[in-house]
């Protein structure tokens, strides 16, 4: 594995980020931001609060009488929960 530090330029093309080179064996992380902020919006005839992170409602008050709406504690925590999983690679280039 080479290791690398800093930080490198990256250009966007439509929806992809282009890194330019990475090997095998290299570690690549992006970061970005997602804002939190809060809105207030006239629901039903009911005036809400509503907490929006990204384009998700996380959190609204009033709640509701009978079900809490939105109760979606782990969403406005700054880290994004992270989750180890195996993908399959093929090891022959597929010609599309």
């Amino acid at each position: 594995m080479r290791k690398l530090t800093g930080s490198a330029s990256l250009t966007w093309e439509g929806r992809y980020v282009r890194l330019g080179p990475v090997y095998t064996g290299d570690v690549v992380a992006v970061f970005f931001p997602i804002d939190t902020r809060r809105e207030v919006q006239i629901i039903a005839g009911v005036t809400c609060n509503l907490q929006i992170r990204g384009n998700t409602v996380v959190s609204i008050t009033p709640g509701g009488e009978n079900m809490l709406l939105y109760r979606r504690e782990r969403f406005p925590q700054e880290n994004a929960p992270m989750v180890r999983v195996k993908r399959f690679v093929s090891d022959q280039n597929i010609i599309w």
